[in-house]
């Protein structure tokens, strides 16, 4: 390749394979070219018309002539890389990913993307160049190929590693090592350089089928399980363009007098309906004779695009004994295109006195009203907050002591020094001073 002004991208994708949605988009450049970004929300997911208006154009649109270098992985999640680059360990050199990791901190400039719709990436760019379009399988091969340098091109790797399932860091680690080799490469020459990191897919965790009466499947992944044995509280409401599933391990009703385990099954969601699609009313009931259970869910999409539970309650009715309580699942709340998930979410009850049901414990819980697709959940939205008890005593230690120490620079800024000195060739100062 010859050792002109190049400018290059490393995306993982391919311009001939499908690239899915939700997968990370990790950017390092030598040049400004990332500078100035928008910056993304925790848990917000970014469209193919985002990404290409706000991060590709800027880069296709470059005056100088570079080259475009795109790599692709088979799966990658932003959990992964947060995984087994050790990110947590300060002292870490990035372990299974530690090349990415030099990469990133030697860079001049930088992005990192968690969740992108990168379906169009490959073929926007392809489209966009004026140059050759070059398709890779081995990194090392990048140092025969010559590209015009009066144009902007693309070279496009596919990075296949070793299909080890029960050795998921090692293959982490192969495709970093196949990235050093590029890296190396263009190190060598001197030449301005961006790289973008994103995968074909997010690697599934959890996988179970559930035959509802509607023969209904979904997309949900639960590792060593052969899906003969699992139980499991599931709920799917579709009628039209409405779906709403709702899946938990298992449901505990806590009361005054005891705890009951709820059915795991598939609960009828007679009852239900969809009045747009910003609000759906979710009933969930199941009977056995015996005993009956229900929930009411009251579902809204609000302006931000953000939904949430607004009302529920719930109903039993065991040994001819009826109790229906109110119980707070507010928390429940996610951006549209996403599932909401939890290991555990305690819906407490509503209200003041003596009340016969203390509150309803929800293991594993996984919920989406809207924009479900292929019978399956979308990527989840995990409870976990922002603010740990850690996060916040340290956060109070240190308001604390900025405080005292805005106290005492208060204080030393308030000392006054006297403003007339006596002159010793001067007239002596005299001060009156009263009879009295």
């Amino acid at each position: 390749m010859d050792k002109q002004n190049i400018f290059t991208i490393l995306l993982f994708q391919l311009t001939t394979i499908v690239i899915g949605k939700h997968v990370p988009v990790i950017g390092w450049s030598n040049s400004r070219l990332l500078e100035k970004t928008p910056t993304i929300p925790a848990g917000h997911f970014v469209n193919s018309d985002f990404l290409q208006k706000n991060y590709l154009d800027r880069l296709v649109a470059s005056t100088a002539p570079h080259t475009i270098c795109v790599f692709v992985i088979d799966k990658l999640s932003i959990d992964d890389i947060t995984k087994y680059s050790d990110a947590y360990n300060s002292d870490s050199t990035g372990n299974a990913l530690a090349n990415l990791r030099v990469a990133l901190e030697t860079s001049v400039s930088s992005i990192v993307l968690p969740s992108v719709d990168s379906s169009e990436l490959g073929s926007y760019l392809s489209s966009k160049v004026n140059g050759q379009v070059i398709e890779l399988t081995d990194p090392s091969s990048l140092k025969d190929k010559s590209l015009d340098a009066t144009k902007t091109n693309v070279i496009i790797f596919q990075l296949t590693t070793s299909p080890n399932t029960n050795d998921r860091e090692n293959e982490i680690r192969e495709a970093d090592k196949m990235i050093e080799v590029v890296m190396s490469e263009l190190n060598s020459m001197s030449t301005p350089y961006t790289a973008l990191l994103t995968a074909q897919q997010a690697p599934i965790k959890k996988k179970l089928t559930v035959n509802s009466k509607d023969s209904v499947k979904v997309g949900r992944h639960i590792l060593e399980s052969n899906g003969q044995d699992d139980k499991f509280f599931f709920a799917n409401y579709t009628e039209g363009a409405c779906q709403v599933f709702f899946y938990s391990e298992s449901v505990i009703v806590e009361k005054a007098d005891g705890k009951d385990s709820l059915p795991q099954e598939t609960w009828d969601t007679t009852g239900s309906n969809c009045t747009s699609t910003k609000s759906v009313f979710l009933v969930m009931s199941n009977d056995n004779g015996t005993n009956s259970y229900k929930f009411e869910m009251d579902i809204q999409l609000d302006k931000y695009n953000f939904w949430n539970v607004i009302k529920a309650t719930f109903t039993m009715d065991t040994n001819g004994t009826q109790l229906m309580q109110a119980i707070d699942m507010t928390f429940v709340e996610t951006p549209e295109q996403f599932s909401y998930h939890c290991v555990q979410s305690e819906a407490k009850s509503t209200g003041s006195g003596d009340l016969k049901i203390k509150k309803v414990i929800f293991n594993d819980l996984q919920m989406q009203p809207f924009k479900i697709e292929n019978n399956q959940f979308s990527y989840p939205n995990d409870c976990i907050g922002f603010f740990s008890e850690g996060i916040w005593m340290g956060l109070v230690t240190g308001l604390i002591v900025i405080l005292i120490l805005a106290f005492g620079f208060g204080m030393l800024a308030s000392l006054s020094v006297m403003d007339k000195f006596d002159d010793p060739k001067g007239k002596t100062i005299t001060v009156a001073q009263s009879s009295e």
